[in-house]
């Protein structure tokens, strides 16, 4: 069985110089550290976490880590932060680890959990996937290069760091 956890970055101020360098506000900051700690109580750890390069992505992270999340390989790619849902399935498809976390941006996350998972499991809080957010969705296939936009995830969880 396969996992996917996707997280969307945490809440980020509204201004910076430029948009990649929005930093966490403070109530992003409280909900990454909570969203860290559910590692590895209520969650297992991935065995990589693909991470967007944008300041607001690599905070997000870091507050994670600090609070519980650990993963031996973490890639910080510039690719995640403009990439689309597509781009973002093909990326996962190349992939042969077991369960795979991405902290990422909108449209993006939503976008891949709405066509991941059957439309019946997506409840209308989780269409926008709001910042400071984590879904895990399971997968029956043995290999990311068999998962598809076809719905066939299951949604194991979704939580809001605020809600923890």
């Amino acid at each position: 069985m396969l996992t996917l956890t996707l997280v969307r970055h945490a809440k980020a101020e509204a201004l910076a110089d430029k948009d990649c360098n929005r930093t966490l506000a403070d109530k992003g900051r409280q909900d990454a550290r909570h969203l860290g700690g559910l590692f590895p109580k209520a969650i297992k750890q991935p065995d990589i976490i693909l991470v967007s390069d944008a300041r607001r992505t690599t905070q997000t992270h870091e507050l994670m880590v600090e609070n519980g999340l650990s993963c031996a390989e973490v890639l910080f790619d510039n690719a995640l932060y403009h990439a689309g849902a597509d781009a973002i399935l093909t990326l996962l498809q190349a992939r042969h680890e077991q369960h795979i976390m991405i902290i990422g941006h909108n449209p993006a996350m939503a976008i891949l959990l709405n066509r991941l998972v059957p439309e019946e499991q997506v409840q209308p809080s989780m269409m926008h996937f709001p910042t400071g957010s984590l879904a895990q969705i399971n997968f029956a296939c043995q290999n990311f290069a068999d998962i598809a936009f076809d719905g066939s995830g299951k949604l194991v969880s979704f939580l809001r760091g605020s809600d923890i």
